[in-house]
């Protein structure tokens, strides 16, 4: 049995838990989130019903991946506290429309995948110290998001394709928005070649005063 790995329940079927066989090899479902499991382990997350009823959730620790949309469209889900156990973040969408507030990645990710939070909840997110690329509108219109911390000395390349953080409304330091970066990195980021267009980085005029360096 093969699962495509997409919007398995797009609206308006939202749906408070999946059922599968227990007898299904490739598959298993725990609390009715949805697994892709491999010899018996799950190691992937399919999909976790959007009308899940809870704001925390906690991974299996042996998950290590995140399918295509995932976590898309959730309605209460605000927080994933190990989420930094995943190592493998390659497919888009995986909050796309999401309710997740706060979110911390683990540092071997070096790229964020296209429409990763678009039109999300997010306020809170600490993205990886290895982080190399932003894909194109993975930020695209967050109005809640508030705080990023960059945890590398080099700010990520952007997509050209898109301006990136465009329409995220209360990351301006009028609304006490912040980007936390390392010590000695402002100049870095103030000056890097994709970070600072403005045609590609919806906040790159603000960027000297939404910048604030600290130890990480």
């Amino acid at each position: 049995t093969n699962i495509a790995p997409s919007y398995l329940f797009p609206r308006p079927n939202f749906i408070p838990e999946i059922v599968i066989a227990a007898s299904n090899e490739n598959f298993e479902t725990q609390d009715g989130v949805l697994y892709k499991k491999v010899n018996g382990v799950k190691t992937e997350i399919i999909k976790y019903p959007q009308a899940k009823e809870g704001e925390s959730f906690t991974l299996p620790e042996t998950v290590t991946s995140v399918a295509y949309g995932a976590f898309a469209q959730t309605l209460n889900l605000k927080t994933i506290p190990n989420f930094d156990i995943i190592t493998q973040f390659t497919q888009k969408t995986a909050f796309y429309d999401s309710s997740v507030t706060e979110l911390v990645f683990n540092d071997s990710i070096t790229s964020l995948p296209a429409y990763t939070f678009q039109w999300s909840m997010i306020e809170t997110v600490t993205l990886p110290k290895n982080l190399r690329y932003i894909e194109m509108n993975c930020f695209y219109s967050c109005a809640n998001l508030k705080t990023i911390t960059f945890r590398s000395s080099n700010p990520p390349n952007l997509d050209i394709r898109a301006t990136e953080f465009e329409d995220c409304t209360t990351l301006t330091p009028t609304l006490g928005g912040r980007i936390y970066i390392p010590l000695g990195a402002t100049e870095n980021y103030t000056t890097g070649e994709l970070f600072a267009d403005p045609t590609i980085n919806a906040i790159a005029d603000n960027l000297e005063s939404l910048l604030e360096e600290k130890e990480m």
